[in-house]
């Protein structure tokens, strides 16, 4: 099913924002709400916006010509980070971050909100590219989104904000895990950057056996339908293997590869991407495996695999001293980095008890990572096929 595809501007009334006079103290701490990009979370995230960190007074409202948006306003950020979204819940103003869209009686502000969501990339391809990207007001109003009757797209906001919220819930679950999991280390050890106990910090080096960076070059050539199983960056997860999209190699170009065989029980840390810094333990079923862009470190007889990996994703980045990320402008984790982690040393019969408990709180974390994952396919799933007239008939 096809729909009109229609203007943003033919549907929305578009209203920017702007910052008063911030030398001006007349127009600073009142009680009107002046959102910018920083007071919403990550990007495609919708969320309701009812607060701001900063407030303004009506004489900031009325001499910088700032407008007061409405509920059910739409705003979206177009400069810099584009893509924060929110559904304005309490009349409140914006800075020049956002483009925000007043829906009028053709649009819902849900269903909006999902079609600007679901057009994130393609609306950031229209920014420029000085200092810092920014959509244009006019390039904006110009985009176009497909619009159904208005009962069609009250029924496919509900449809994904269902959806959406299944997703989110997970998430927030897997928090609370992680939270746990912090909770139990610290009780145990303390924490691991002031060392209020006093516990022995040793280099990662001088623990564990071996630290060595895995294949780092062209993998294609070695390439198989099966043969010996091949790790990748997005197979390391935060604190288990995924075992979706493994690769396989041949035999032939691993034997090239000598240094970068995995043994179970080794850490193994992904250097690059959006898993970058996160650590896990290599399951028997991956034993005699190998990997690109991967350190590993080998099993030592001085620290315990399920501490050290839980030890690695709970330091990585924590703060300056345990901040393991440079290199180019992704950032990669490189293996002297690795080798000066300073770790928190305790006797291994303490890492055995906590190791415990950790595997045991992990088998729940598992369960929720497999039910996350399929939530995400889902709404993302559902997400493609609400705007090209799919997911209702």
């Amino acid at each position: 099913m096809s729909w009109e595809l229609v203007r943003l501007d033919a549907v929305c009334e578009i209203v920017g924002g702007t910052t008063p006079r911030t030398n001006n103290p007349d127009y600073w701490n009142g009680d009107i709400v002046w959102l910018s990009p920083v007071d919403l979370p990550e990007i495609g995230t919708i969320t309701s916006v009812m607060d701001s960190g900063r407030k303004i007074t009506e004489l900031a409202v009325k001499e910088s010509g700032l407008r007061i948006l409405p509920v059910n306003t739409v705003v979206f950020s177009t400069r810099a980070s584009i893509g924060k979204i929110g559904i304005v819940e309490t009349p409140l103003t914006t800075n020049q971050g956002f483009n925000s869209l007043i829906p009028s009686n053709k649009v819902d502000s849900l269903f909006l909100a999902y079609a600007l969501k679901s057009n994130i990339e393609n609306i950031s391809q229209l920014g420029n590219s000085t200092t810092f990207k920014e959509v244009s007001r006019s390039s904006f109003k110009e985009f176009k989104i497909p619009l159904p009757t208005l009962s069609t797209q009250k029924r496919i906001a509900e449809i994904l904000d269902t959806a959406d919220a299944l997703r989110r819930k997970d998430k927030e679950l897997l928090s609370k895990y992680d939270e746990l999991a912090q909770a139990i280390f610290i009780d145990m050890f303390g924490d691991p950057v002031r060392n209020e106990k006093g516990l022995q910090l040793r280099k990662l080096s001088e623990l564990a056996k071996r630290i060595v960076v895995g294949h780092v070059g062209p993998t294609s050539e070695g390439y198989t339908n099966q043969g010996i199983p091949f790790l990748r960056t997005q197979n390391v997860r935060k604190g288990y293997i995924n075992f979706e999209n493994i690769n396989f190699i041949t035999p032939e170009f691993n034997k090239h590869l000598n240094k970068s065989v995995l043994n179970s029980g080794d850490v193994v840390i992904s250097r690059v991407g959006v898993n970058r810094g996160m650590a896990a333990v290599i399951p028997k079923d991956l034993d005699g495996a190998n990997c690109a862009n991967i350190i590993i470190v080998g099993r030592s007889d001085g620290i315990l695999p399920e501490y050290l990996s839980f030890y690695l994703n709970y330091t990585f980045g924590v703060s300056s001293k345990f901040g393991y990320s440079v290199g180019s402008a992704q950032g990669v984790v490189n293996t002297s980095m690795v080798k000066d982690w300073q770790i928190i040393n305790p006797p291994i019969e303490l890492q055995q008890i906590f190791s415990r408990k950790l595997v045991l709180l992990q088998q729940s974390i598992l369960k929720v990572e497999m039910n996350s994952t399929n939530s995400d396919k889902l709404f993302k799933s559902l997400l493609r096929k609400a705007f090209k007239g799919e997911l209702i008939a």
